[in-house]
């Protein structure tokens, strides 16, 4: 093993808890609180199958493999207490946690480099129907914030996070056309990019500002009394969603980031191209838009050959 020192310890000192810790501390500096959530929950299972004062330099590739192997046990013999979504997360951590001490000069080979991820089954990503979004904006007649926090959501494809850190300094919305339109958002840590609302979200927007009561930077902040300068939490965009379904009895998921994938697919489905999805989406490059919406459904995929395909001119 390497004897690089971290801190004033020798790595082959290090407890397979201690090398967690730093990762987390170092590796995700900057992500988003969400992100550094699951890998927390992840790399915490796999603390506790190795346990957390084993010595990273006790830990055998045999070992790696032995405990791959029981995940994929117990997922073909108890797919309802772990699933194939579970099973690829718990060996996706360690895998990002491993690649991170190998590229860092911290252990002289990658353990855990060629265990393969499990494979996910593939999933159309349809995101909410267009009826269901109608219903929930409709519903929040009489709320201004909740109006413009849907419309915003809807318009942008934005992140929850997003809207959540929307901020005032990022609006300027007595602008001209189509400059009032655009505002810049704040996701997956501290990474920023343009969006564009519709005109509809803009004058919701507008209604919303002029009776807010705030001295927030926070655009959406909390309605409860005492809490109007606080600015919302990006679950609390889900809880907000979540109120109006049940009031309505809609069933299915409804959260932010399936109107994210709504809002996706539709721009899709009318043929924008997939370089320029990507761009609205905001995702890192365009194989991720690829591998999650370029899959469309037959009957869309024979749709768009039936309108594009033209037979050559054949002589009888």
């Amino acid at each position: 093993m390497n004897t690089q020192s971290i801190g004033t310890k020798n790595f082959e000192e290090l407890t397979l808890g201690e090398v967690i810790d730093i990762f987390l501390e170092e590796e995700l500096l900057g992500k988003s609180a969400e992100t550094y959530r699951w890998y927390t929950c992840r790399l915490g299972l796999f603390r506790k199958a190795f346990g957390a004062t084993t010595k990273l330099s006790e830990i055998t590739k045999k070992d790696l493999i032995a405990w791959w192997r029981g995940l994929e046990a117990r997922t073909l013999e108890e797919p309802q207490t772990l699933t194939a979504d579970s099973f690829h997360g718990y060996v996706r951590g360690p895998r990002r946690l491993f690649s991170w001490l190998y590229k860092n000069n911290k252990i002289p080979q990658d353990l855990i480099k060629y265990m393969v991820l499990p494979t996910l089954p593939e999933r159309q990503r349809k995101g909410v129907h267009d009826d269901i979004v109608v219903k929930l904006i409709e519903a929040t007649d009489g709320n201004l914030r909740d109006r413009a926090i849907m419309l915003f959501l809807e318009s942008t494809g934005a992140r929850r996070a997003g809207v959540a850190s929307l901020k005032m300094q990022d609006l300027d919305l007595d602008a001209p056309e189509p400059y009032c339109r655009r505002t810049t958002v704040f996701e997956k840590g501290k990474r920023t990019r343009c969006v564009f609302m519709s005109k509809l979200a803009l004058e919701a927007l507008k209604e919303y500002l002029a009776v807010r009561n705030s001295t927030s930077q926070n655009v959406f902040v909390n309605n409860r009394p005492g809490c109007e300068n606080n600015k919302l939490l990006p679950g609390a965009i889900n809880q907000i969603i979540e109120r109006y379904k049940k009031q309505l009895g809609i069933t299915g998921t409804v959260s932010p980031h399936q109107w994210r994938h709504r809002f996706c697919r539709r721009m899709l489905k009318r043929r924008m191209p997939l370089s320029t999805v990507q761009q609205l989406a905001g995702h890192k490059s365009i194989q991720v838009t690829a591998m999650i919406y370029a899959n469309l459904l037959v009957d869309e995929l024979h749709d768009a050959y039936d309108d594009i395909y033209a037979p050559p001119d054949l002589i009888n």
